[in-house]
């Protein structure tokens, strides 16, 4: 199966990219083929005053890591959907914890799913961050309309999804993966990511499948 990584990754520091890493190898120990699409620029330095988002360890040799997303740049999040759509993944697997990134997901997530293939699952941490914003609500609408199917790493992230999308079956931690030999089709066998970094497996788990209407 061929799966695009899209979110935090080295030389980006933090749990976020910890957990993303950690789903990767999953994929990989599985025998899947992965590559991850992480940002060339993340926040703007007037939003991360004071502090390198970034790491000066070199990068880890078993992952296959482009920096290539810049998520104030629309022209770019133009030229990065096309570039998957023309990839083709199986599925473009998207981290989203902040409506800051609702723009550019959602867009690159569009046009990855334009060539009728390619489905996109996003693993949520969280939709309503501490400090609200007037966009925080089109904005969330923005990005989780542009998924097929989610992973929620808490039942209060969930509840607090469902409120803006309805899915026919939902559950905390899994997500669907398409069955190898009959191509895509919402199945029982899921990739599982724990909240602590420190182990990722597979197991089968009842997910949501699609959302619906707003």
């Amino acid at each position: 199966m061929k799966i695009t990584v899209l979110g935090p990754a080295h030389p980006y520091r933090g749990g976020l990219a910890s957990i993303l890493e950690i789903m990767a190898r999953t994929f990989l120990r599985r025998g899947d083929d992965v590559d991850i699409k992480t940002f060339t620029l993340q926040y703007p330095s007037l939003l991360f005053p004071g502090e390198s988002q970034t790491v000066a360890t070199p990068p880890p040799a078993d992952l296959r890591i482009r920096r290539c997303v810049n998520t104030v740049n629309p022209l770019n999040w133009l030229s990065v959907g096309r570039t998957i759509r023309r990839e083709r993944p199986d599925f473009v697997l998207l981290k989203y914890w902040t409506p800051f990134m609702a723009p550019c997901f959602g867009t690159i997530a569009r046009l990855a799913r334009g060539n009728g293939h390619t489905k996109v699952l996003c693993q949520i941490d969280n939709v309503e961050p501490h400090e609200r914003h007037l966009s925080d609500r089109p904005f969330n609408r923005y990005f989780l309309s542009s998924v097929d199917g989610f992973i929620y790493m808490s039942e209060q992230v969930r509840r607090r999804s469902s409120r803006r999308i309805r899915c026919s079956r939902t559950s905390a931690n899994g997500f669907p993966v398409p069955r190898r030999a009959d191509g895509w089709g919402w199945t029982r066998r899921c990739a599982t990511c724990f909240s602590s970094v420190s182990s990722a497996t597979t197991r089968d788990w009842t997910c949501c499948s699609e959302h619906g209407r707003f």
